[in-house]
């Protein structure tokens, strides 16, 4: 049994009442434990350092405290989270943790106290936003049937549309057209083509690089709620892809031609495609079209025709290039050879 001595009496006090009370002064002095001191005091003697500058939901957040005028490896230095004690100790100058949920509130503070018996804090506040950048190459040519993204080419024009989640203080979405745009390309701020409501940029893939970051700020007009995002976008090779045009089953997309191909009956034709070329289709006047037939220049279009030999068998090299006429980095080549007189067996078009 335990005994409680009040005013010289002797008190009986039973186990359940004894742990519960022992609980309540735990509790008690974890709570006194888990806010930020009265006593301490802003000060732009320390600032915090926060990477990423504008953290996604769910997102990893570094931070650390510096400061010039506090010595802080002789600091007990705490962190706290919306007010809650989360970790501390003596010279504890960075601080690891989760972003929180889109929109919600975080309030990051940081307490010093130095050797002189002073205690100072400063504070940060944001809302995780989520925001994306959804990208596509405009005019960029690709054959029929084609599964895949358009992809751009060198100098290709491609256009971004920023897709921004951001949530206002009383959980509301925020409206796209509400918020306030940064572009930027490869480090430089694109002043005419950011604003109010400029989720959209449409620029052209330089000439003396392969890839162009861009990276974009979005935020409130209070410039309460940020986000930023950024996306590395390549050029691409163009292709000339060639294909038999069959008189009757059309254009066999079924085998690129590659290597060599069999002419079986008296002439063939051949098309080219001009895969990933900034244009509007084969007859785009901006591409230029050249085809060689054992090194010799037999063609300026998109199709030649292939006759037989008058002994009906031999072998030719054909070649197609593709350039465009504005864009001079847009140019292709490819190469095969055709055998004249091949047997239906060998035929791979059937």
């Amino acid at each position: 049994m335990n005994l409680f001595f009040l005013k010289n009496k002797k008190v009986s006090l039973s186990p359940l009442l004894f742990l519960g009370m022992f609980f309540l002064s735990v509790l008690s002095f974890a709570n006194a434990q888990s806010f930020i001191p009265e006593s301490s005091t802003p000060s732009q003697a320390i600032n915090l350092s926060i990477s990423p500058e504008i953290p996604a939901p769910g997102e990893s957040v570094s931070v650390s405290v510096g400061s010039f005028l506090v010595d802080l490896n002789n600091a007990d230095i705490g962190w706290y989270l919306n007010g809650a004690f989360v970790s501390g100790g003596r010279s504890q100058k960075s601080f690891n943790f989760t972003a929180g949920a889109s929109g919600t509130l975080v309030t990051l503070s940081v307490v010093v106290s130095t050797s002189a018996g002073e205690s100072i804090y400063r504070q940060i506040s944001f809302r995780p936003s989520s925001l994306d950048l959804v990208w596509q190459a405009e005019n960029s040519y690709t054959l029929p049937f084609y599964k895949g993204k358009a992809l751009p080419a060198y100098e290709g024009a491609i256009k971004i549309i920023a897709m921004p989640g951001l949530v206002g203080a009383d959980g509301a979405p925020l409206s796209p057209q509400n918020l306030v745009y940064t572009w930027e390309k490869d480090n430089t701020v694109l002043g005419s083509l950011s604003g109010l409501g400029k989720r959209t940029l449409s620029l052209k893939l330089p000439k003396l690089s392969n890839s162009v970051r861009v990276e974009v700020e979005v935020a409130s007009l209070d410039k309460k709620t940020k986000a930023s995002k950024s996306v590395v976008i390549s050029s691409f090779n163009t292709k000339a892809l060639v294909y038999e045009n069959n008189p009757l089953l059309g254009v066999l997309f079924n085998k690129v031609l590659r290597g060599s191909a069999n002419v079986v009956d008296k002439e063939m034709t051949l098309i080219a495609y001009p895969q990933f070329f900034s244009g509007i289709g084969l007859s785009d006047t901006r591409l230029l079209y050249n085809w060689g037939i054992n090194n010799k220049n037999s063609g300026k279009g998109a199709d030649i025709t292939l006759r037989s030999p008058e002994e009906n068998s031999g072998v030719a090299s054909i070649s197609v290039s593709i350039e465009n006429d504005r864009e001079i980095l847009q140019s292709t080549s490819q190469s095969f050879n055709v055998n004249f007189g091949a047997s239906s067996a060998n035929n791979p078009f059937f």
